[in-house]
């Protein structure tokens, strides 16, 4: 039977196609200089981004400045954040010599939303006064900080002094030698703030919720990738064996799928009660408060509820495929591009307030270059190579080849997606290349870089040793076992994720 023509593969953007092209068997030098060039510039226009407006929410200013020397008592405290204040998520204490002058959340200013007013009315004496402040940023991490300010001994607007030393003695005269109370210290009054919850975006239990979470939204993208991406190549390329796989493909990938999208919902779910943990803690108020207030942080609240929901759209999807599998995955492809931007909107890309129409696209095609290339050589492993091997001796091997052989051109051009939104990423929440060793984001983002090169480099072994010999049996069961391997240090590449996507960025 004479072969047809390969034809181009088209993906989601003119970069993944080019790619795509350049790695087929009919492309010549020229689509692979195209396809170089246009990776070059992809990675120029990420270094030529601008450094971030930073994530997480941070304090940019206050007035009284940090440091000040006044000279007269203010009537308010104004502190001015990246982000816009969340008032039921913040809490402001002012502390001075005599204990503690204002505990509340303030005020929005009427006129910026990322200004915070505390007015101060009396109470005021000479000496040294503490601002602390807690609040929760878009990303619904919580972040605190402090600033400082002396009231000079002559400062206007402080009271007469009415103590009579005879009658009321000055302790500080009477015991010269004790130390002076560190208004620094967060527990110098138990009023100042509630403890700082235990279960944190950093805590084991967390990040391994958000492993499984990640895991499972990689798998979902990665069943539709390989039947609405790879397989349409194989039937274009080879008709005839893609007729002797349809129905393997089908089948296994809607279990698949339906898998993940379980496993999706459940991850969320503990997710939601973990970011209540971490906000309030676990005593205290019932449950159902804990999860409604989590409920109302936007825009975290919001990707949540659009992960749930994408999860219950792909399970309908997925149980469809058996009955109607066109409408199936297109419902799959839709819940699964959905979800693919959900991560986006509770971490690091939505909080760069000024960036963030930039950062969260960035973000949400890294998401979906990750689950094309990782989840769809799960789904390959898992599902493609199974339904394969399943068929009669003499089609398993031409069915295995043309699966392995449509999967590698799509599988580079997801990688080559998955490189330039990385470096875009990395380049807005580092803003300086220093930071790469010198910060706690940065050398956790070198780990996850070397092991993402160590799945890249057994990739390319996969690629240039295993594939010419697929089309045998013995070779398609060596492939599988390869990519098995792949598989386990991809996630450990998604382990690192979950561990990166809760430490503060460095400029923060």
């Amino acid at each position: 039977m004479t072969r047809p023509e390969p034809r181009r593969h088209i993906f989601f953007d003119p970069l993944v196609r080019t790619a795509t092209t350049a790695t087929s068997r009919s492309a010549g030098p020229r689509d692979r200089l195209r396809a170089a060039r246009l990776l070059a510039l992809a990675l120029l226009l990420a270094l030529a981004v601008p450094p971030p407006l930073l994530a997480h929410q941070y304090l940019r200013a206050s007035a009284p400045a940090d440091g000040a020397q006044l000279d007269a008592v203010p009537a308010e405290v104004r502190l001015t954040f990246s982000e816009p204040v969340r008032l039921d998520f913040t809490d402001v204490a002012i502390q001075g010599p005599d204990g503690l002058l204002v505990l509340g959340p303030g005020a929005q200013d009427q006129e910026d939303p990322r200004v915070l007013v505390v007015p101060v009315e009396g109470g005021w004496h000479a000496g040294e006064f503490v601002v602390r402040w807690t609040t929760v940023g878009a990303d619904g991490h919580r972040t605190s900080g402090s600033v400082s300010f002396t009231v000079a001994t002559d400062a206007a607007g402080l009271p007469e002094p009415e103590p009579d030393p005879a009658v009321d003695p000055d302790p500080a005269a009477a015991a010269p030698d004790a130390p002076a109370a560190d208004l620094r210290t967060p527990h110098h009054d138990p009023r100042l703030f509630p403890e700082t919850p235990a279960f944190g975006p950093e805590s084991p239990a967390y990040v391994a919720i958000r492993a499984v979470l990640f895991s499972a939204l990689v798998a979902l993208i990665g069943v539709v990738a390989l039947r609405l991406t790879v397989f349409p190549a194989v039937r274009r390329r080879w008709p005839d064996r893609g007729g002797w796989l349809v129905g393997g493909i089908d089948r296994g990938g809607a279990r698949l799928g339906l898998v993940a999208s379980a496993l999706l919902i459940l991850a969320a779910l503990a997710r939601l009660w973990a970011q209540s943990a971490s906000l309030f803690g676990t005593d205290g108020a019932l449950a159902r408060d804990r999860l409604a207030q989590a409920l109302s942080l936007e825009p975290w609240a919001t990707g949540w509820w659009l992960q749930v929901t994408a999860a219950v759209l792909a399970l309908v999807g997925f149980a469809l495929v058996p009955r109607v599998p066109v409408a199936g995955w297109a419902v799959a492809a839709l819940a699964a591009t959905a979800a693919a931007i959900t991560p986006a909107l509770s971490g690091h890309a939505v909080a760069l307030s000024d960036l963030s129409w930039f950062a969260v696209p960035v973000d949400a095609v890294h998401v979906l270059a990750a689950g094309g290339w990782i989840g769809g050589l799960l789904a390959l492993v898992v599902v493609g190579l199974p339904t394969a091997l399943g068929l009669s001796p003499e089609r398993r091997g031409p069915a295995a080849s043309a699966l392995v052989q449509s999967f590698s051109p799509a599988a580079l051009a997801f990688t080559a997606a998955l490189l330039v939104t990385g470096v875009v990423s990395a380049w807005l929440h580092l803003g300086d290349v220093q930071a790469l060793w010198t910060s706690a984001y940065g050398r956790t983002l070198l780990l996850k870089v070397a092991i993402f090169s160590a799945v890249a480099l057994l990739g390319a072994y996969n690629f240039l040793r295993l594939r010419p010999t697929v089309e045998s049996e013995d070779g398609s069961r060596r492939l599988r076992r390869s990519g098995a391997v792949e598989l386990v240090l991809a996630l450990a590449v998604i382990a690192v994720t979950a561990v990166l996507v809760a430490i503060p960025p460095p400029a923060d």
